[in-house]
Parts: C-alpha cells; structure tokens; sequence
C-alpha cells in the first residue's frame, strides 16, 4: 500500500498482512511537493505522484521501496490520474491546463506529451476498459464528458456530454462497474450518492435513484466493492460518519449501514479485494 503525506511530502510504502490486512510502514520516499494524488499503473510496475507543477514517476521494487525515475514539469497541478487498461498512457485532469495524455515509457515509466484537450476540467476521470471510454464529471457543474481513446496512440476524441440530473452541482468523485453498465457519483454539495444505468449502444447515463447522506455530511471520495455489491463513502468533517450502500440487482442503491468513528475527517476511501 503507497499514502501520499502532504504534510512532510512524502510517499510512504506498508506491507499487508495478508491475513488481516494490518498495514506495517517499512519505506518512506521524500517528494518535490505535497502528493495530491498517488496512483498505480495496472501492470503494478510504476507509481505516479501527481504534485502541484510536477507528475513524479517511480519503479515500484520489488520489495516494494520506490525508485524516483523523472519528474516532468506541467503547468499546473491537477485534480486526477487514470491509465489504460495495458499501462500504455497516463491521463491526467487539471483546472488550468484541462484534458491531457502521456505516453508511459515501458521501460522506465517516464512520461512524454501525447496528446491533449484544453478547458476540460475533471475532478475524478474512470475508464471502461471494455469500450475504451473515459468518463468524468467537471469540475463546476452537474455534466459529464465523455471520451474516447485511443488505446495505440493515447489520443482522446471529445464525444459526447451527459447530462443526467437537473441539480446545478458538481460531482466530486465517481466509479463504473467493471462491466461497464453502472455508474456512482458522489455530490459533495449536496451530501448526495446517485445511480444510473449505461445504455449498451449508446452508452448514456440514465438516473436510477438517489441516497441522500446524514445532514451536513460534506463526502469527497466513493469506492465500490463488487464482490459485496457495496458502495463506501465518509464524511470530510469531525462527525466521523461513514457509510456502506448496499446495490442492488437492478443497480438502483440503498442505505445499508453507517458507522461513526470519533475525529475521523475522509477525504480519500479505498476498498481492496483481497
């Protein structure tokens, strides 16, 4: 397991029991600036550390220490990063610089420019693999973008905006299924969890139902967990709350359980498979 501390910017490395999951801190690798997003390509060979004017590349050892490999200049820093499914391309979302894509040397994990959309600002970006479709809901309104790309060159196409729901709020965070046929967003404004269907052809979004979370509950991150049909999301202030939605068979969600831990404040929640 890889954490991104801003505080001391750094990224600390623990091992897991395999058992029961007890994370054990066994490596700490020192960062130019605060990590704001910390992400693994799918191949699990290479670690990215997306910082305030800096994408951080580091070789995941296999004793699972880091070793720093390029830090490549961007104007701004940014809300997100996402790969394809083959660890060929990074994609990254900022406010000031938008949509863009990198080409990942195999060799290495260093990033070079491939391509980019200017003014799309994502606040969380997820690909289906299944139909190379990159998802994400922007960064000041109610809308989704959608893209395609282009999983040889890296290059992403502009197609189409969604526009699911009539609040005039931004979604924070979202996930898909595997299957690619379900999508979850996260309203941090309103404290709200929304369900939609994808439509096989046309892969629109249409609105299932909505979970509204306790009063004042301000959520930032939503993760899901096929294996239990569960959804996990908490509350970024000193409530503590933290919540487990249940999905249904239809894809439709309910509230199952909610737990409150004293001083917890969730900015970020992370399920894993074991």
């Amino acid at each position: 397991m890889f954490v991104g501390k801003s505080g001391p910017k750094t990224i600390d490395t623990y091992s897991l029991n395999q058992t029961t999951g007890d994370p054990t801190f066994i490596y700490s690798t020192p960062t130019t600036t605060a990590p704001i997003r910390v992400r693994m390509e799918p191949l699990g060979r290479y670690l990215y550390s997306l910082e305030d004017g800096f994408i951080e590349s580091y070789v995941i050892n296999a004793n699972g220490s880091l070793s720093f490999s390029a830090a490549l200049g961007i104007v701004s820093g940014g809300l997100d990063l996402t790969f394809d499914a083959g660890g060929a391309h990074l994609y990254k979302s900022a406010v000031g610089t938008g949509l863009q894509s990198y080409a990942i040397n195999q060799s290495n994990g260093t990033l070079s420019g491939a391509s980019s959309i200017i003014g799309q600002a994502l606040n969380v970006l997820k690909i289906d693999p299944n139909t190379n479709k990159m998802f994400g809901p922007n960064y000041s309104t109610s809308t989704f973008y959608r893209f395609t790309i282009n999983p040889s060159t890296g290059g992403i196409t502009f197609d189409n905006l969604l526009l699911p729901d009539s609040v005039a709020f931004p979604f924070y965070d979202l996930q898909l299924n595997s299957a690619g046929t379900r999508a979850y967003s996260l309203n941090m404004f309103l404290g709200e969890v929304h369900s939609y269907s994808i439509d096989p052809v046309t892969e629109n979004f249409t609105l299932l139902n909505v979970v509204t979370l306790s009063s004042g509950c301000v959520p930032q991150s939503l993760e899901i967990l096929e294996s239990l049909d569960v959804l996990y999301t908490a509350c970024l202030d000193s409530s503590g709350n933290t919540f487990m939605l249940k999905i249904e068979t239809d894809g439709s969600i309910s509230m199952s359980s909610s737990t409150t831990v004293s001083g917890l404040v969730a900015q970020s929640v992370l399920a894993v498979e074991f």
